[in-house]
């Protein structure tokens, strides 16, 4: 494994720990609504990063950055905020939650 793909691979683990660190400990329902989109953009970037420098060839990734922006698509249309208590209330792909299944609350 070259020094690239090291570093783009402790990109991502570090990211995605302080991603869950920041959600675990902010419970703000607004905050995690603004957070969330950029979170999932930026997570697809690193992830995309890590197979161009694992030297993907161009065709593959040509499939896979449409494929990443419709996981990114589906993951911020489909994943919700509990505005009594912060939760995160993710949905089906292609359905979006009615109730907080931890506090029961209707959803926006």
């Amino acid at each position: 494994m070259d020094h690239r793909t090291r570093f783009f691979l402790g990109g991502w683990l570090a990211f995605s720990i302080a991603s869950g660190a920041i959600l675990f400990l902010k419970k703000d329902p607004a905050f995690r609504r603004r957070f969330h989109p950029w979170f999932s953009l930026l997570s697809g970037v690193l992830f995309l990063g890590v197979m161009v420098s694992m030297g993907w060839p161009l065709r593959d990734l040509v499939v896979m950055i449409p494929a990443v922006a419709l996981i990114w698509l589906l993951s911020v249309r489909s994943t919700r905020f509990c505005p009594s208590c912060g939760s995160i209330v993710g949905g089906r792909p292609f359905s979006r939650p009615n109730y907080c299944q931890d506090c029961g609350s209707r959803l926006e």
